[in-house]
């Protein structure tokens, strides 16, 4: 029966008419002389009540109005909550372990990144740990890498590093943890890459295909494509000026409408010398990378 259409109006309006009743804060209020439980104490009581993971849309219920971000924020703050998987979290103090378990899932971790130079992914911890110590997983229902990263992420912070989805020991040798440096270090690119490396590297590592996609476009831009699967860094790639022009001169043989299909180039004979082989990739990154007077086109896919 008022002009009242959303909740901070409705705040404004009742701070009004009850000045003394309630005391208010913002986006909530509660009465006078009633003992107030923050939500950080909330969230705490409700995964020790539970004693399982709780949802983000739990959580909401159970404190009705509080917002996405205060309960990721509250959940920051409480040592013991620990993320459990997308929009869930959990509590240490739900999960039942032994110090004999702890002592083989840190184990595992020391010698699973020995084969890696001090790496190693939550996906090759989670396979590890079901292979030695599958009754700590199902006791506590980790059913996924994710669900053991962040047990592990707390049991051992300061014994290792922890970035998801990677696991380093300290003598790994890098200081920023990206995937692109773990890359560069596990590869050695500092000169070429190889896909086809790269992606048997990531299949050992049991990455997700998205991290690999996101990666592998993260490192190239910095190379330029040479072949179908090799890249050589662009501070060592060269061609010089007047290679160019004859490749530009040359390319007009095509084009007598404007337009050719890159695939239907196959005679690359007659290109300029250029201190690598001719084809389609390298002539594709060549128009990408110089100014040659042509530029490429494609289909644009939302």
């Amino acid at each position: 029966e008022s002009n009242i259409d959303n909740h901070q109006f409705l705040h404004g309006m009742l701070r009004y008419l009850y000045p003394t009743e309630f005391k208010y804060e913002r986006d909530l209020m509660y009465k006078v002389g009633e003992t107030r439980q923050d939500v950080d104490d909330r969230l705490n009581v409700l995964l020790l009540q539970k004693g399982s993971p709780v949802t983000l849309d739990e959580a909401k219920r159970a404190v009705p109005g509080i917002k996405n971000y205060t309960v990721a924020f509250s959940a920051m703050r409480l040592p013991k909550v620990i993320q459990w998987d997308y929009n869930e979290y959990n509590h240490m103090d739900n999960i039942k372990f032994t110090e004999r378990e702890k002592a083989i899932i840190s184990r595992a971790i020391t010698d699973g990144a020995q084969r890696y130079n001090g790496y190693l992914s939550e996906g090759m911890l989670f396979g590890i740990v079901r292979g030695f110590c599958a009754d700590f997983l199902d006791r506590n229902s980790i059913r996924n890498p994710q669900n053991l990263f962040y047990v592990a992420t707390y049991m051992f912070a300061d014994r290792f590093r922890f970035r998801r989805p990677h696991i380093l020991l300290d003598t790994f040798p890098v200081e920023q943890i990206t995937s692109a440096n773990i890359v560069g270090v596990l590869l050695d690119c500092r000169h070429e890459l190889d896909y086809e490396e790269f992606v048997n590297l990531t299949d050992k590592l049991e990455w997700s295909s998205g991290t690999r996609y996101g990666v592998f476009s993260e490192i190239t831009e910095d190379y330029i494509r040479i072949s179908e699967n090799r890249y050589v860094r662009k501070s060592r790639f060269e061609i010089s000026a007047s290679a160019l022009h004859v490749l530009a001169k040359h390319l007009e043989i095509y084009m007598p409408s404007g337009y050719f299909a890159l695939g239907s180039i196959f005679d690359f004979e007659r290109f300029p010398k250029c201190s690598f082989e001719w084809n389609g990739f390298l002539l594709q990154s060549i128009i990408l990378e110089y100014e040659t007077g042509y530029r490429l086109i494609s289909p644009q896919i939302r």
